[in-house]
């Protein structure tokens, strides 16, 4: 008989920006860093099994939060099993919270990871965008002197 997951505390000061989970000591709790760190094992890709154990809820409330909040995009192995990656574990972690804890609805948890992906971003954090543009010129830069 498969035991009942226990349900995970609460993590305080998460951000978004383009979709990316942004967090740190000095944005968080040093305990719930900790926690953090330790409830997410340290490893490249997780099935969903794993994922339902880590977050205490069922598969299907996986999937469908994974339909419902696009910072979730496991990828697929060849026998169409999601593969969701440790920042996607992250992401999903931070949705219960706002779920479960601070009781959000679906439509209010997508509003409040988008207005807290919007504040992150105007506070001064590189975007994903500007990484990638910053990349591009680079590239461009050492082409120009090899080409």
């Amino acid at each position: 008989m498969m035991k009942k997951p226990t349900p995970s505390p609460a993590l305080k000061g998460e951000g978004y920006c383009d979709g990316i989970f942004h967090t740190g000591v000095d944005n968080i709790g040093a305990s719930h860093w900790k926690w953090l760190m330790d409830t997410v094992p340290d490893k490249t890709f997780f099935r969903i099994g794993e994922v339902s154990r880590i977050l205490g809820v069922p598969p299907y409330v996986i999937r469908y939060w994974e339909s419902e909040f696009k910072t979730v995009k496991p990828s697929r192995t060849r026998s169409d099993q999601r593969l969701y990656r440790r920042q996607d574990v992250q992401n999903l972690l931070v949705i219960k919270r706002l779920l479960y804890e601070e009781k959000f609805t679906i439509d209010g948890a997508r509003r409040h990871l988008r207005s807290s992906k919007c504040a992150d971003a105007s506070s001064g954090d590189l975007s994903r965008g500007a990484i990638i543009e910053e990349i591009k010129e680079g590239l461009l830069w050492i082409k120009g002197r090899v080409g």
